[in-house]
């Protein structure tokens, strides 16, 4: 419905029609956030983590290529899962967020094989550590270092696979302060701003006004 709409109007306003995927769009709109427009002309590593995905994708030279991400439930899933669980409204990530900053970051032990991250098990853990006496504080600490450490395991396996190159992180899930501070830190992430990491409605408009101009 949405091309159909689109191919009406450019024919109704005699105007060229653009078409670009999901991902290119919210790459696109990462890339402008975080000042990296840059790396358009490189190689590198861009990760959509949210509540409607999680992947990890090479790109280059304009080429965008699935190579992992996870198998199940996407992060923001996981994330909203557990927080409605715990009486927090939906969308629960800003809300688990601050709950962690009230709590030391545990040891986790993300489930990752390779290029790809299972997720499900996530939620089982926190009512497991709920049921044990762990405090909201706590349990949101646990939920937010299991996502870090699976977005820095993930990270690393690509390095050791495809080698070493910059990485952008995009999404909603990206816009997690504790998330962000480390993955920046590690691997000189460059990181969406919140506005720019939720909707790819940004970066379509900068693309087809790129096109535009050629």
């Amino acid at each position: 419905s949405g091309i159909a709409a689109a191919e009406f109007a450019a024919t109704a306003n005699n105007v060229p029609l653009y078409k670009f995927s999901h991902q290119a769009g919210h790459i696109r709109a990462a890339l402008y956030s975080a000042h990296a427009e840059e790396l358009s002309k490189e190689r590198f590593l861009a990760f959509h983590v949210s509540g409607g995905t999680t992947e990890m994708l090479l790109v280059e030279n304009g080429k965008i290529e699935k190579i992992g991400g996870t198998v199940d439930l996407t992060a923001g899933q996981a994330i909203d899962r557990v927080g409605v669980s715990m009486g927090l409204q939906f969308p629960c990530g800003a809300a688990l967020e601050k709950l962690a900053l009230s709590a030391s970051a545990p040891k986790t032990r993300p489930c990752v094989r390779g290029l790809e991250c299972n997720l499900s098990g996530l939620e089982n853990q926190a009512a497991k550590l709920l049921k044990g006496g762990a405090t909201p504080e706590e349990t949101a600490a646990y939920v937010i270092e299991f996502v870090r450490a699976t977005v820095e395991k993930l990270t690393e396996n690509a390095f050791a696979e495809y080698g070493k190159m910059p990485v952008l992180y995009a999404g909603g899930v990206m816009s997690c302060s504790i998330i962000r501070k480390s993955l920046e830190a590690k691997f000189d992430g460059r990181f969406a701003e919140p506005a720019f990491s939720a909707d790819n409605a940004a970066g379509v408009a900068l693309l087809a006004y790129n096109a535009a101009q050629r």
